[in-house]
């Protein structure tokens, strides 16, 4: 007997992940985009700053060298998921 039923966990959590989105985003779109930005932002420089890749003195200087790329990277995905999350 074929089973019917198309269920792909994937596709569940797309879905579940588009729905996410559109309960955040559905009331006054700009302004949750803006508060998004605005905490991915603060979240972003903390991060940068306590994982020695952002320095404030004596110059604005931002280096990401070979062995810290993966962190780099992990710091992006945490503070954008903060932002969504703010």
């Amino acid at each position: 007997m074929e089973n019917k039923n198309n269920f792909s966990p994937i596709g569940a959590k797309t879905m579940v992940l588009l729905y996410a989105f559109k309960m955040v985003y559905r009331t006054n779109p700009p302004l949750h985009f803006l508060i998004t930005a605005i905490a991915f932002s603060v979240f972003w420089v903390f991060f940068n700053v306590l994982d020695p890749l952002l320095f404030f003195s004596p110059i604005l200087y931002f280096y990401v060298p070979n062995d810290a790329i993966t962190g780099f990277i992990l710091t992006n995905i945490i503070a954008s998921i903060l932002g969504i999350l703010v």
